[in-house]
């Protein structure tokens, strides 16, 4: 087989990504280090079928995640380490199949139709669109609101460094989750108040967070749809990672309630990767489009998007996170008046 073509096969192997997921989601890690260290007493812990488990646990020995001894011993090697749930940077709940990050991976296989047609795939693997399917189960819910928290925790210290809010009153946070962006803001200024509107299960995590943090009395929980009428009377309004989870009339929609429920003079800021920054993300790009029908957007298509809905394009700051703070601003004033 010449290099090419085995390199191919490397690129189009499915069994060794699924074998490693397999086992995060067995816990397999979890069980060798707590001393099920063979077959019988691993596939006892693990719940599994001990003549299928050898055969998985030979797979990933070859692809180095496990290390079988002559005498039948399994070990974990380094990599196969990162796969338990108490070692510092684990992968166990990225690589695992349950849970909603889980649900994301298996959508993969919709691609295919997802490409040739333009709209989401998920809901074909699913049964149903990603909101409804994981804000209908309690379990998913709340995985996927681990699995964004964990990012939350690289890019919510560094945007809310970054935004100056010195001169606001109220922050609106349109679709903010469970409240970790507006509860650094306002542990960060004293002087501020929130709003945060979300759906029920997020305003019901959002209303946890908060109440940790020491802010919730200076924050209004607004359960509810941000395609309906958003609060007014806000003099900034964020929208953190909403828009690219939305098709262009969607997130046009969602960008007109926003610009009507600012009114003017206030401030709009878009926390967004951008497309043609540089680093491409053409992962992020291709999983928006199999969960959302949706994609990344360069800086110019986010501002199309603004202008279409009455704002106008301040300013573009980029952060050493991969995300750029988009500024909109709404006119004091329509366009064309003395």
């Amino acid at each position: 087989m010449t290099e090419p073509a085995q390199q191919l096969a490397r690129l189009g192997d499915l069994l060794t990504p699924y074998a490693v997921r397999t086992a995060a989601t067995l816990r397999l890690a979890d069980h060798v280090a707590a001393g099920h260290e063979r077959v019988d007493e691993l596939a006892a812990a693990a719940g599994a079928d001990p003549r299928a488990l050898r055969a998985l646990l030979r797979q990933l020995a070859v692809a180095g995640v496990v290390a079988l001894d002559p005498d039948g011993r399994i070990a974990l090697t380094p990599v196969g380490e990162l796969l338990r749930s108490d070692v510092p940077g684990s992968w166990r709940a990225h690589l695992a199949l349950d849970g909603a990050p889980g649900l994301m991976q298996r959508a993969w296989a919709a691609l295919p139709d997802a490409v040739r047609t333009g709209r989401a795939g998920f809901p074909d693997v699913a049964g149903g669109g990603f909101w409804e399917v994981v804000g209908g189960d309690p379990e998913l819910t709340a995985s996927f609101a681990a699995h964004l928290g964990d990012w939350a925790a690289q890019w919510v210290p560094v945007v809310a460094g970054l935004l100056p809010l010195e001169d606001a009153r109220l922050v609106v946070d349109v679709g903010g989750g469970s409240g970790v962006l507006l509860g650094a803001l306002l542990d960060r200024h004293a002087h501020l108040r929130g709003v945060l509107v979300d759906l029920p299960a997020a305003t019901e995590q959002a209303a946890r967070h908060l109440a940790g943090c020491g802010v919730a009395d200076r924050v209004d929980l607004r359960p509810g749809s941000f395609f309906d009428p958003l609060p007014g009377g806000g003099d900034v309004y964020l929208l953190a990672q909403v828009l690219h989870d939305w098709p262009d009339p969607e997130a046009n929609a969602l960008l007109a309630r926003v610009a009507e429920a600012a009114g003017p003079g206030a401030r709009v800021v878009v926390v967004e990767r951008l497309a043609d920054a540089g680093a491409g993300h053409p992962a992020m790009d291709l999983l928006m489009l199999n969960l959302f029908g949706s994609r990344e957007r360069t800086h110019e298509e986010y501002s199309a998007l603004a202008r279409a809905a009455g704002l106008h394009p301040v300013s573009a700051v980029p952060t050493d996170v991969g995300l750029h703070l988009l500024t909109f601003a709404v006119p004091t004033a329509p366009e064309g008046a003395p």
